[in-house]
């Protein structure tokens, strides 16, 4: 029996329904054994994968935190219902180096973003944060990095905590440093968000703060500091306080123009504009930094002055009444390596500061030695880097100013020079100021605070000694210097610091005054010696014009001394008859020839 042609055309449509039905079986069983891979991985590590099956061979796939991890979810995905063959194709989540985290908190809501090192901590941080802002809605962005510190989750915490001072801001940690910014939501928040930041939780290397008062709900006062500005926010009660705050802050810091953003609220407690101006004060103890008043407590923090600290802050503006300080904020500024100072009593020179090296050093004492004969020179400079060639000129430049001073005191510090104390006349205390402007190296300011005012007249040798004093203890005056050692000691002078004139001129450069005072000094503690004086001058046209000219500076250095007070007849200028004491005269500019006595 033969069936009709084209039978098999009947049977196509059945084929196609049974490879249809197949297909979806096997798309079931595949899927069915990817899932069964997934909730393994899930199981152990917390997240779950995206595997994929090839009938009963799966590979596995997503973040795996761990060796010990990654084992334990091949074996358990392996055991899994239908699961025949596992392939690995776990990985851990990238590292990230510095490892960043993220807190941002605005009213009822806040958000997490950044890193997280694995399941478990992350949840941990949700919970943190539930915990420390209560009743705010959390929303979790985060996601996965390696290279989280093993105390993440406490320095999130310790984020977390700080966060929940403020009523809108962020906590961000980056590596083991937490970066707190906003604004606090009540004078109380702010003054524990403060303390809390100056005392990093375990784990946290560092805590950087900037935070702003409350806008209500305290009375506030804000000042910050930098390089170049000076911003002044918060209230005062009234416009004659707001004025006062403003020429407060022109009188500290002239040098800065504020942005005043400063409310006027009637009703300010008693003292606040008072207590501004304090914060003013404190404020321009630091190099940098902020100074905040909410309600009666002041917050100082920013880096202090070249060579102070918070403690010498404090006791450089005292105390305020009614005021809490809390300057445990400031960091101590730079060491003052570049500082110097040189203070002149009657009696002595007091040296103190630094110095670069000790050939600076040699220079800086044996200026002070020839420069202040008679006095003694007490030595308390110590090493430092950091003073360079300028630094030694203006010190050098400084002591010579000093020494036309009756007293007085010479310091650097900070690119500033300051001198200050009597010169005896006005005259001279003109004189010194402005040769001390002038003789400063370049990139120096300069104060000066120089009088003129006669000194008080001696008083008169008793004509008595008191019974009760035995005649011995009466004083004996210093015994006069004999006319050889008093020659050595004013070529010694002029040897630290010579003398200067100008070029082809018998007139003595302005910063050669101090020498003649100090060389006028050496000449009185041997008053009966006379002396012959020579001054150099050579290289010019001809060895007579030399020695003309030697004669006419001679004959200037004669007079300068007899203007500062000694007799004339005690120095003799004359022009050099031979070229060597022209030679000898170029030690410091002139040469001393001992005579013998008084002419």
């Amino acid at each position: 029996m033969c069936l009709p042609g084209k039978w098999w055309i009947g049977l196509l449509p059945l084929l196609a329904l049974w490879l249809a039905l197949n297909r979806m079986e096997t798309g079931r069983i595949e899927a069915a054994v990817a899932a069964q891979a997934d909730a393994a991985l899930a199981q152990v590590s917390g997240e779950r994968g995206f595997s994929a099956a090839a009938g009963r061979d799966v590979s596995l796939n997503g973040w795996i935190f761990g060796e010990p991890e990654r084992r334990n979810a091949l074996a358990t995905a392996a055991a899994a219902s239908g699961v025949r063959v596992v392939e690995d194709g776990l990985s851990e989540p990238p590292t990230q180096d510095p490892y960043l985290w993220r807190a941002a908190r605005e009213g009822g809501m806040v958000i997490l973003s950044g890193a997280a090192p694995s399941p478990g901590e992350r949840a941990a941080v949700v919970a943190a944060a539930s915990e420390a802002i209560q009743g705010a809605r959390i929303i979790d962005q985060m996601s996965y990095f390696s290279g989280a510190a093993k105390n993440f989750t406490a320095q999130a915490r310790a984020g977390l905590q700080l966060l929940a001072h403020l009523s809108t801001g962020s906590v961000q940690l980056r590596g083991g440093e937490l970066i707190l910014s906003g604004r606090a939501s009540s004078g109380a928040e702010y003054r524990a968000a403060v303390a809390q930041a100056q005392s990093p939780p375990e784990g946290v290397t560092s805590v950087k703060a900037d935070l702003s008062p409350p806008e209500a709900g305290a009375w506030v006062f804000e000042a910050v500091k930098g390089a170049r500005y000076l911003n002044l926010s918060g209230v005062v009660g009234s416009q004659a306080e707001h004025t006062a705050l403003l020429a407060e802050a022109a009188k500290l810091f002239p040098d800065l123009a504020p942005v005043d953003s400063v409310r006027i609220v009637p009703g300010a407690p008693a003292r606040f504009g008072f207590n501004a101006a304090y914060v003013l004060r404190a404020l321009a103890q630091l190099k940098s930094g902020k100074a905040s008043l909410v309600d009666d407590v002041a917050t100082l923090s920013g880096q202090a002055r070249a060579g102070m600290d918070a403690m010498s802050v404090v006791e450089a503006i005292g105390a305020a009444q009614g005021v809490t300080l809390d300057a445990k904020g400031v960091q101590p500024g730079e060491e003052p390596v570049d500082a110097m100072a040189a203070r002149k009593t009657e009696a002595a020179l007091i040296l103190t500061g630094f110095y670069a090296d000790d050939a600076a050093h040699e220079k800086i004492l044996g200026a002070a030695r020839a420069l202040f004969p008679g006095l003694v020179v007490t030595d308390e400079m110590q090493p430092g880097a950091g003073a360079g060639k300028s630094f030694l000129a203006a010190a050098l430049a400084g002591l010579g100013q000093l020494a036309r001073l009756h007293v007085g005191r010479f310091g650097l510090h900070d690119q500033t020079a300051s001198l200050s104390g009597d010169a005896g006349r006005a005259e001279t205390a003109e004189e010194v100021k402005t040769a001390f402007i002038a003789a400063m190296p370049d990139g120096f300011s300069v104060e000066t605070n120089v009088t003129g005012a006669a000194r008080e007249a001696p008083q008169p040798f008793p004509l008595s000694v008191p019974p009760s004093v035995p005649l011995a203890a009466a004083p004996l005056a210093s015994a006069a210097l004999d006319p050889q050692s008093c020659q050595s000691r004013l070529m010694e002078t002029v040897g630290a610091a010579p003398l200067r004139f100008d070029y082809r001129s018998a007139r003595l450069r302005p910063e050669s005054s101090a020498v003649i005072e100090a060389l006028a000094a050496v000449a009185r503690t041997c008053p009966a010696a006379s002396f012959e004086l020579i001054a150099t001058a050579q290289d010019y046209i001809h060895i007579q014009y030399n020695r003309n000219l030697s004669r006419r500076r001679a004959e200037t250095v004669a007079a300068a001394l007899a203007a500062a007070g000694i007799d004339a007849r005690r120095f003799t200028p004359r022009k050099p008859e031979e070229e060597r004491e022209l030679e000898r005269a170029k030690i410091g500019g002139v040469e001393f020839i001992a005579k013998g006595g008084r002419p």
